[in-house]
């Protein structure tokens, strides 16, 4: 196993803010549509977009009925999101914490590749525990990360993944490359940190939350889909949905 390295992509640098703005094409066409149908049912819910970026998912969210609030470690990200998004709820925390949240607030909390930004074991540990913590009784945790196909070396049409030869996909904490096809046509790159599908059940099993639902998003039809139906052969992401057990504190 390689040593974890502290270098994710740095979401506070406003020049990868304004570029991420201009939604990743595989993220716009499949990955956001696929999550908010998986999240199912929103109206009158109280739900918590963790880790809200520009805030993209938390005005969907709102649209379809839901009384949203959208944190970010990012004060750079907070404010594009309130830019764009002026009537919303945007609020900063410090990193994987929601210090000043209530026990047992929303009914569902949303994690929209949040975990590949990630830099330690703790931060990771920490994520479930505060999502876990707001959550409440029979509420649900929604969310999606890189599928494991994606850690492998290759390219095709809107994407390049690069991995260090020391890494496999056992490799909890390591970095990779990943770069994108923006809807503009243009490129852009994420060095992402890499963690399994164990690690994932593994905290939430500890934070007493039970896997209900898994859904592997497939390319659907859209103005984009000469341009990635010969590149979609692989599931992008990996959404998965988990219900909080009754009696956990």
């Amino acid at each position: 196993m390689v040593k974890p390295n502290r270098t994710a992509t740095n979401f506070s640098d406003p020049k990868i803010v304004r570029k991420y703005g201009v939604y990743p094409l595989i993220h716009q066409v499949v990955s956001k549509p696929a999550l908010l149908k998986f999240i199912g049912d929103v109206k009158g819910h109280r739900v918590l977009d963790f880790g809200c970026g520009n805030g993209h998912i938390t005005h969907a969210l709102t649209q379809r009925g839901a009384l949203c609030i959208g944190v970010d470690p990012s004060h750079t990200f907070i404010l594009a999101a309130r830019s764009d998004y002026p009537n919303l709820d945007f609020r900063q925390i410090r990193r994987s914490s929601l210090e000043g949240f209530k026990r047992a607030q929303f009914d569902k909390v949303i994690l929209s590749l949040v975990l590949p930004g990630l830099n330690s074991k703790r931060e990771f540990k920490a994520l479930f525990q505060e999502a876990s913590k707001v959550l409440k009784n029979g509420g649900e945790l929604v969310l999606s990360t890189l599928h494991p196909l994606m850690i492998r070396n290759f390219k095709d049409a809107f994407r390049t993944v690069t991995i260090p030869a020391s890494m496999n996909y056992f490799s909890t904490g390591a970095k990779f490359k990943n770069t994108v096809r923006l809807i503009d046509n243009t490129f852009m790159s994420f060095t992402n940190i890499h963690w399994t599908l164990e690690d994932i059940s593994n905290e939430l099993n500890i934070n007493g939350l039970v896997i209900t639902g898994i859904k592997e998003p497939k390319l659907p039809k859209s103005k984009y889909q000469s341009v990635l139906k010969n590149a979609l052969h692989t599931p992008y992401v990996i959404c998965i949905k988990a219900k909080k057990l009754a009696n956990t504190v």
